[in-house]
């Protein structure tokens, strides 16, 4: 059809799956921070534009070279295939095991933490007595 092999879009539609699957994984990189637990609004909107901007370079560079720049539906179509296949299998799983072992780290800090201010008082106490026991010590040393 019009001098072009269907062959052709195959390999670009499969291609474009290729793509789609980077750009999956380059999501799943720029959310792990916030799996891992940076709540804050200012990062959340600066790795969402960088992802947005590293995403449209990436697919621009690539389709460039793929399909000599031209998005068409079937493009779109394997790239959002890609992306799903790479959330299918292996995103869901990281991005659960990231998940889990960020909280049982939070809760180890949350422990310790509380640990530390249960016994921050009593070690305050402690050298707070032992300061003015030394102190009355010499000033019975000094007035005898």
């Amino acid at each position: 059809m019009f001098g072009v092999a269907h062959s052709f879009y195959n390999s670009v539609f499969i291609k474009s799956m290729g793509i789609g699957y980077i750009l999956g994984l380059l999501y799943f990189l720029f959310m792990l921070p916030r799996r891992l637990g940076v709540r804050s609004r200012a990062a959340a909107i600066l790795l969402d534009i960088s992802f947005c901007l590293t995403a449209a370079a990436v697919s621009f560079l690539l389709l460039f070279d793929i399909n000599a720049g031209r998005f068409r539906l079937y493009v779109a179509a394997g790239a959002g295939a890609g992306f799903l296949l790479f959330w299918a299998f292996p995103g869901k799983a990281l991005s659960g095991a990231v998940g889990r072992r960020a909280l049982r780290a939070r809760r180890f800090a949350a422990e310790k933490l509380r640990a530390l201010r249960r016994r921050a008082p009593r070690m305050m106490w402690n050298k707070i007595i032992k300061k003015s026991k030394k102190t009355i010590a010499r000033r019975k040393n000094n007035d005898i």
